[in-house]
């Protein structure tokens, strides 16, 4: 469900994680947040900030199920550590046909590609190194969402080109 003022609703998986934490709190003002954790408290306490922050109704939810968040958003970014991706991609893959996935890693993190366990999704594997952002997919209106998300954060946004 879309709330008044979003045009997308993005489910952060991980949403604990520094990256995801700090990508919630990037683009809290223009997309509906749904976060999910497995601490649920401390998920709980990140979505009482974007709350305060925003000052929007419905701004954010917490969700224990990662397959309900991704059932119900629009892009899903993977935040949580890179050696669960793809046991995730497998709890959500019925659910993410045709989705964009933004699949983060740190740059020191092995990032396995989740494309083959999601091959009717379209997923955008991003590198962060440092304050750079290095992103990489083949479906150009998921590059297009993906600039739009990482647009709102502080990092420097380059496109991965083979």
């Amino acid at each position: 469900m879309k709330s008044i003022g979003y045009n997308n609703s993005v489910a952060i998986i991980g949403a604990n994680s520094n990256m995801g934490a700090q990508f919630a709190m990037a683009i809290a003002k223009a997309y509906r947040l749904l976060l999910i954790d497995s601490d649920e408290m401390q998920t709980s306490l990140l979505a009482a900030k974007i709350k305060h922050i925003t000052q929007l109704p419905g701004a954010v939810e917490v969700l224990s199920c990662s397959k309900d968040a991704s059932w119900e958003a629009d892009i899903i970014v993977l935040a949580s550590p890179t050696v669960t991706h793809a046991l995730i991609a497998k709890k959500i893959a019925e659910v993410t046909t045709c989705k964009t996935i933004l699949q983060i890693s740190n740059a020191n993190d092995e990032l396995v590609s989740i494309q083959n366990i999601l091959p009717h999704s379209h997923v955008i594997k991003v590198t962060i190194n440092d304050s750079i952002a290095m992103f990489e997919g083949k479906n150009r209106e998921a590059i297009q969402s993906a600039l739009q998300l990482l647009s709102f954060t502080n990092w420097t946004i380059i496109e991965k080109t083979n």
